[in-house]
């Protein structure tokens, strides 16, 4: 009892009063934070366009199930967004303490999917929690980024000594482990990904990493070969970049949607309807057909400002955790945008990922408004001057 009346003395310091905080809102990044906010709106508009017509006739629900869900996934990720923007400070991720229960309930989660998860499509990567699922991979990729920021802001000298690169790959080594045994190869790519940018961001020479990489390319082209659709899928891709003709039916359904918009877009609801799951992975080639090449560029440059928003804390933060985490958390979004616009309309094999914010989806709403509500946090907590 005493150990527990402890930690939470400890820990106290860190929380702030929510309501103080948000009075005071000039001090944190406000360009950020109405980014984020035009994201959600822009994903509540095509929820509102898509998603009655797809729940009635595709699946036989009732009109509005889908956009019930997508605006309680909101109001959920909201209130993750206020806690951990203006709740509680993010150097409370440094605490020892608190950051081997976040290790250890993310670990818990992933072991508790292969156990009772729910399998779809082949793939068990959901845990069933009544009318709802949840996804703990997109919640390891979080607490992967932070795991990792934590050691290596702790080691100034990785270019002096090599082996201290052996606990971030333990940590790549044992989130891979657990997320390829739910056959989600995407979720590992990413990682991967996020996992290079922060070594080189350390410091360590091109040379290593560009062997690493090697490394990991051979080892995910392994596990492509593991599965006949994902060669399927490499397969189809490969021949549509010569000939898109030879691309798969969906990616064809979506580039065309995509490209019927023209400029300013136009609504045509037969269109779309063939699109597969045009609400969350696919979502991408119905904003451009609806809004056209105007509303892609708007929706393009509002990601860029979000990664710009997150290069301008880190660069201003105080100590090197902040730096790392922030431009980090800045890029995990700017990346899985880019990968999820790129495969829904051919220029990238195809992958379910969700474009953040705008796509369906509870657990990938849920992360990215916990990832973005840190981010603002390290805007004031972090800096060392006020934002303009």
């Amino acid at each position: 009892m005493k150990e527990i009346k402890k930690f939470f003395k400890e820990i106290k310091k860190y929380f702030h009063n929510p309501v103080k905080e948000i009075k005071n809102i000039q001090d944190y990044d406000v360009t950020l934070i109405g980014v984020i906010a035009v994201l959600l709106i822009i994903g509540l508009y095509f929820s509102i366009s898509v998603t009655p017509v797809l729940a009635k006739i595709r699946y036989g629900y009732s009109h509005y199930s889908f956009l019930m869900k997508h605006i309680l996934f909101m109001f959920a990720g909201c209130i993750c967004f206020i806690f951990t923007a203006f709740c509680v400070d993010y150097n409370i991720l440094k605490n020892k303490k608190i950051k081997w229960v976040i290790l250890g309930v993310t670990i818990f989660l992933l072991v508790l999917v292969l156990v009772h998860g729910k399998n779809t499509n082949g793939a068990t990567r959901w845990i069933a929690l009544g009318p709802f699922t949840l996804q703990p991979s997109e919640f390891a990729k979080l607490t992967f980024a932070i795991m990792v920021v934590d050691f290596l802001s702790k080691k100034k000298d990785i270019l002096k000594d090599i082996s201290n690169i052996i606990v971030p790959i333990i940590y790549l080594v044992v989130f891979c482990i657990l997320i390829a045994l739910q056959r989600d190869l995407g979720t590992i790519v990413f990682i991967g990904l996020i996992w290079l940018i922060l070594l080189n961001l350390s410091g360590l020479r091109f040379i290593i990493i560009f062997l690493i990489s090697m490394v990991l390319g051979s080892v995910a082209t392994l596990l492509i070969f593991t599965q006949k659709y994902r060669v399927k899928r490499i397969m189809d891709y490969g021949k549509s970049v010569f000939d898109f003709t030879k691309a798969s039916d969906n990616v064809q359904i979506a580039a065309g949607a995509f490209g019927s918009g023209g400029i300013f877009g136009k609504l045509n609801t037969d269109v779309r309807l063939q699109l597969p799951e045009m609400h969350t992975d696919f979502i991408f080639p119905v904003i451009g057909e609806e809004w056209g090449l105007v509303g892609v560029l708007f929706l393009c440059s509002l990601f860029i400002i979000l990664l710009h928003r997150a290069l301008k804390i880190s660069k201003n933060c105080k100590d090197l955790f902040g730096k790392l985490l922030s431009f980090i958390l800045g890029a995990m979004i700017l990346i899985q945008a880019s990968i999820n616009m790129g495969m829904s309309i051919g220029l990238l094999p195809t992958k379910g990922m969700p474009l953040p914010f705008i796509s369906y989806g509870g657990s990938s709403m849920i992360y990215s408004l916990l990832a973005m509500g840190i981010l603002v946090n390290i805007s004031k907590n972090g800096r060392k001057k006020h934002y303009g």
